[in-house]
């Protein structure tokens, strides 16, 4: 385990997919994030290079049937983790076992760092092979809720956005324009919806409040998708995902790079993109 503290927050992290697996606010010793002991066995997982997955579940490169589970390899990874200062830093690079189910090569990395009541977190994916690598990036972090019904989200700026309406049985997606302001966490809706999404919102921060008392602000300037998840089986916490992209949320025949929210990226260039969690 690796351990991040300042005079607000304590931070651990795993190197099993680079996850934080515990974010204490030490001024009431509240445990932020959820502890992967309900609904659902993950905490905050990153997702990379794909989200989701295709709908067939697999997908064809230069004539090559490839799969990789869902979410990608980057949540499965032990990455090598290392300490520098307040600097958390986890990375793991392509091999024969990633090459199997994405040919590319890669070297994929993400940095923690406590600034005050946040945590930041910066990642980096280099393409260190010889041809364009299509990708895309997701953020899955979950906070704790008790009780899930007494907590709310608030979106900043509110404004209008684009909610995304899917259907199991693979029919086109349909689209509304919603105002996206205040939301009362409501277990109903995401089983419903399966998952709350938007796109085309001016929010770049959602803050989770319980009881009226706010416990977190999750900040992601830049990213164009956002959404909001909770595991079907009754469990006490909510995720506030943002995106670049998004899986295949209703039945498509395209190629992988042009998948929505799909990336490319140069041999031999470095993107980056980064997001924070403040602690209220």
């Amino acid at each position: 385990m690796f351990a991040l503290e300042n005079e607000h927050l304590k931070l651990v992290c795993t190197p099993k997919g680079a996850q934080m697996q515990s974010l204490v606010n030490k001024a009431n010793g509240q445990e932020i994030l959820y502890q992967g002991d309900q609904g659902w066995k993950d905490q905050n997982p990153s997702l990379f290079p794909v989200i989701g997955s295709t709908w067939s579940g697999s997908y064809t490169i230069d004539g090559q049937e490839y799969a990789m589970k869902n979410h990608g390899l980057a949540r499965y990874a032990v990455m090598e983790g290392s300490r520098d200062g307040n600097v958390l830093a986890f990375s793991f690079s392509d091999d024969e076992k990633t090459r199997a189910q994405y040919p590319f090569s890669f070297r994929f990395t993400i940095e923690y760092r406590l600034e005050g009541r946040e945590v930041k977190i910066g990642y980096r994916i280099e393409n260190t092979g010889d041809e364009e690598m299509p990708f895309t990036l997701g953020l899955h972090p979950a906070f704790a809720t008790d009780p899930f019904e007494n907590c709310e989200l608030k979106f900043e700026p509110a404004g209008q956005a684009v909610m995304f309406h899917t259907f199991e049985d693979g029919r086109p997606v349909e689209y509304e324009s919603v105002q996206l302001d205040t939301l009362q966490l409501d277990r109903e809706l995401i089983r419903r919806e399966r998952t709350l999404i938007w796109k085309e919102f001016r929010a770049d921060q959602v803050t989770l409040s319980q009881d009226g008392r706010a416990v977190v602000t999750v900040k992601f300037p830049g990213f164009p998708y956002l959404a909001v998840w909770t595991h079907p089986q009754d469990s006490e916490f909510v995720c506030i995902e943002p995106w670049y992209g998004h899986a295949d949320l209703e039945k498509l025949d395209v190629p992988f790079e042009r998948r929505e929210g799909t990336m490319m990226l140069k041999p031999g260039d470095t993107w980056t993109t980064g997001y924070s969690i403040e602690v209220k």
